[in-house]
């Protein structure tokens, strides 16, 4: 980042409000607000790691006072946050990686001599590091008891992991979107926004039961798509944090939601003092106090109610899979 600094690059780190998708530091020292871990004799957040904790928030903290991330990255919105990416002014950023051709076909419509490479997350004192894991299960649909044929929506999601179905998902009409010649299939592979909103849409939304991981027709299909492919099995497949989990989720978050995590943000209550310390607003030595107001704001029934469970093996879920 510092490179990247001297180099003119105006975000070295590009940052983004809430921390999100650029959370890569919180995942080096394994602090992720929707995970649990074992602490003496009871379950709680990962964020109740203190060590590691602070030392996240002073990696960020050094990071803003250096100029390695915006000082306004609180106010970056997803849109700005993406657009100041493919205008070419950030130097590393979080984002999934199947979106790095895409991305990168676009930064080169700005920046002409620009290129995006996928590299490592960064590691903690342990070694490891990465985004979250997340569940096998990315999707899931259910059939209200009122359908008229619930066999023929059986029959259709049937259908969606079919050879046929794949070829239609993935290429699209034949004679429009591709062609076929002695078993040689050849993509016309989108080449303006229009058509990649079209591709979008055919491979993810209306592609109801697939392996999202990635799309192996097309990126099997050109170097860089199979480079990427590569870059799964020996880069990602190596990375991530987990976690304890709890699914129905804990009802002690009901009653407070200023305690309670949602998606990939830490715990409101949690993140309002972080990002204080990260200004400099807040001393870092005072995170622990930050867990006592969690706590008395109703944490301490989350730590109860996660115990009880993880010790009753009620809801527990201890084994993810890899975040793509």
């Amino acid at each position: 980042m510092r490179a990247f600094k001297k180099l003119g690059v105006e975000n070295p780190y590009m940052g983004r409000e809430d921390f999100v998708y650029a959370d890569a530091f919180f995942g080096a020292y394994d602090v992720f607000g929707n995970f649990f871990m074992k602490q003496g004799d009871q379950i709680v957040p990962k964020f109740f790691n203190v060590e590691n904790m602070q030392k996240a928030i002073q990696t960020y903290k050094t990071m803003v006072d250096e100029g390695l991330m915006n000082k306004e990255f609180e106010t970056t919105n997803p849109t700005k946050f993406k657009n100041d990416i493919l205008a070419g002014k950030a130097g590393i950023w979080n984002m999934n990686a199947n979106l790095l051709i895409q991305w990168d076909q676009q930064l080169r419509e700005s920046v002409a001599t620009g290129k995006m490479k996928l590299i490592s997350s960064p590691t903690g004192p342990d070694g490891k590091g990465g985004l979250r894991l997340v569940g096998n299960v990315t999707r899931a649909y259910l059939i209200n008891k009122s359908a008229k044929d619930p066999a023929a929506i059986i029959t259709f999601f049937d259908w969606m992991v079919s050879d046929e179905a794949e070829k239609f998902f993935t290429f699209g009409i034949k004679g429009e979107n591709y062609t076929e010649e002695n078993g040689k299939l050849t993509y016309k592979a989108p080449t303006n926004a229009k058509d990649v909103d079209e591709e979008t849409y055919r491979q993810v939304l209306l592609w109801l039961v697939q392996d999202t991981t990635y799309n192996k027709g097309t990126l099997s299909l050109t170097p860089e798509g199979q480079g990427l492919m590569k870059l799964y099995d020996t880069v990602l497949a190596k990375e991530g944090r987990d976690g304890i989990q709890f699914d129905p989720q804990l009802k002690g978050y009901l009653k407070n939601p200023d305690i309670a995590p949602t998606g990939d943000k830490l715990p409101p209550v949690i993140l309002t003092h972080v990002l204080k310390m990260v200004y400099g607003k807040e001393p870092i030595s005072d995170y622990p106090k930050v867990l006592e107001e969690w706590k008395q704001k109703g944490g301490n029934d989350v730590i109860k109610e996660a115990t009880e469970r993880f010790n009753k093996n009620d809801g527990v879920n201890l084994s993810r899979t890899k975040n793509k």
